[in-house]
């Protein structure tokens, strides 16, 4: 059974590699909501806490630590993708 598809996508980033993101998910047909988060303070945040759980997760620590900076990430990007 294919997977269902999201009804909303968020590109961090919005340079020519978001807007470039963003055109194919629409050449794709994708009709979902479309966020972009280009804020120069909130990228960087998002892209230091992607950093932190990879490194945490390749260097096997505490999964709790990870599931916090996960739920952190997520949280974010929830809150940065409402309308």
């Amino acid at each position: 059974m294919p997977a269902a598809e999201p009804r909303k996508i968020v590109i961090v980033g919005g340079g020519a590699a978001g807007f470039a993101a963003a055109e194919m998910l629409r050449r794709q047909r994708y009709d979902g909501s479309i966020v972009m988060v280009s804020d120069d303070a909130a990228r960087t945040l998002l892209f230091d806490l992607d950093t932190a759980i990879q490194r945490l997760t390749r260097t096997g620590a505490d999964a709790d630590a990870v599931l916090q900076l996960t739920g952190c990430y997520h949280n974010l990007l929830r809150r940065w993708a409402r309308p």
